[in-house]
């Protein structure tokens, strides 16, 4: 039955085992990780959520593939596996000179950039609760966060564009995170590292919920793996898994304590979150929408988008309420349109690579995307090779996750949204050292 995952799970297997590298966990090995947990682990967890259902679990019966008939079952599972051939090739088709961007992080003043993004997080964080009349109306406009792109009453304040700032938070933690051995002050830079970490973890749980927090949390164990050139031990690795395990678990009991107060625990229990099973299914149930959502697409999609919103990306930055200049179906749109149709589920499913690649060419564009994809990977891998301080493994090791999720969220419009902290505070970092500010 899982014939397609074991071929592409071996394949994976053998390209990590067989291939040269410096370092035991790299770009490309994070990339394999997430193919193996969307296209290997999730169709096999998914099976068991089916047969399952007694359990409660949140199968959505929509992505089960015995719905599909046996031809369209394999055609969608070739195209699978021609995305990650296609991938190395493109991958393994050029080889980039190391690019050197340490000096961005040799500022000498990293402590006022620091401080001047924290300043501009807190007072975005301040305005968000402003806006939404404290964090209990911040929570309760968080699904209009998730799906619309925008909180409840932003579009009524004039400090609505502060919203988008208050990831930087993340950012801040990230150059304290560096600066913790080299700063003259220890103890200060430490206590300002612990606050904006844990300032940074209710933003991510508020922002995209345990999912963020996890990959949050990994990109300093991805830091020190890259900054030491080292692989993990054991134990390490032991602990970081049951950290993860416990908040993919236990994570939704914060939500449910600040929405709930005295209650959350007998909510909790109610709505089977304490039943991890439960949780293990919810969890890979997210997922299948990258898995089963090609099977759709195949099926159902018609005519293709020829990549409109790739070239047009920076326009749908553009809040509609102030220009509407009438903007072409993102991908995105397309495939929520084709997965919900008759179904009570609402908001966006984000598009994988393969989603994006076949709605805009067909299998041409599930190629033509793959290729560009490697190469990609292979160039930004490149820049890993001369990391010399803490500052640069921590943006790195950024940049990595970003990367290596587009298995997952392969939409421009999307990758500008979601990391526009990121993009907003390297061009700050570049302009402080540019001006010595």
């Amino acid at each position: 039955m899982f014939i397609w995952q074991i071929i592409l799970g071996a394949i994976i297997v053998l390209v990590e085992v067989y291939r040269p590298r410096k370092i035991k966990l790299d770009l490309l090995s994070v990339v394999n990780i997430f193919v193996i947990i969307v296209f290997v682990i999730t169709p096999i967890i998914s099976t068991q959520i089916y047969y399952n259902a007694d359990i409660n679990s949140p199968v959505n019966f929509l992505y089960v593939p015995y719905s599909f008939n046996r031809y369209l079952y394999f055609y969608s599972n070739i195209i699978v596996l021609l995305f990650y051939v296609v991938f190395l090739l493109g991958y393994y088709s050029f080889s980039f000179k190391a690019t050197e961007f340490s000096w961005i992080f040799s500022y000498p003043k990293m402590e006022t950039v620091a401080a001047f993004i924290t300043s501009m997080a807190l007072l975005s964080i301040f305005a968000i609760l402003y806006i939404n009349g404290g964090l209990g109306g911040y929570i309760e406009s968080i699904s209009r966060i998730h799906y619309g792109g925008e909180a409840i009453g932003t579009h009524e304040s004039s400090l609505a564009f502060l919203v988008n700032f208050n990831k930087l938070i993340l950012v801040s933690s990230y150059i304290y995170w560096g600066l913790k051995n080299k700063s003259e002050n220890k103890n200060y830079t430490n206590i300002l590292f612990y606050t904006t970490f844990l300032i940074s973890v209710g933003v991510c749980l508020l922002n995209g919920g345990r999912f963020l927090l996890i990959l949050y949390i990994g990109l300093f164990v991805l830091s020190d793996i890259f900054f030491h050139k080292r692989k993990l031990k054991l134990m390490r690795y032991v602990m970081i898994l049951l950290i993860g395990f416990l908040v993919m678990i236990y994570g939704n009991m914060i939500f449910y304590v600040l929405v709930y107060g005295k209650d959350a625990l007998t909510r909790f229990i109610q709505n089977n979150e304490a039943n991890p099973l439960y949780v293990l299914y919810e969890f890979f149930d997210d997922f299948s929408y990258f898995y089963y959502g090609i099977f759709h697409i195949v099926k159902e999609a018609t005519d293709y988008n020829y990549f409109k919103d790739l070239f047009m990306a920076p326009s749908y930055l553009i809040p509609r309420r102030i220009v509407d200049i009438g903007l072409p179906l993102r991908a995105t749109e397309i495939k929520t349109s084709i997965l919900l149709t008759g179904s009570q589920k609402t908001g966006s499913t984000p598009t994988s690579i393969l989603d994006y690649g076949f709605i805009n060419l067909g299998i041409a564009g599930v190629a033509m995307v793959s290729y560009s994809y490697g190469i990609i990977i292979r160039y930004i891998s490149d820049w890993g090779k001369n990391i010399n301080n803490r500052l640069y493994a921590i943006f790195y090791a950024a940049i990595v996750v970003i990367a290596a999720t587009r298995i997952m969220y392969f939409d421009p419009v999307h990758f500008l949204n979601s990391n526009f902290y990121l993009l907003f505070s390297l061009l700050i970092i570049v302009l402080f050292k540019k001006f010595r500010i």
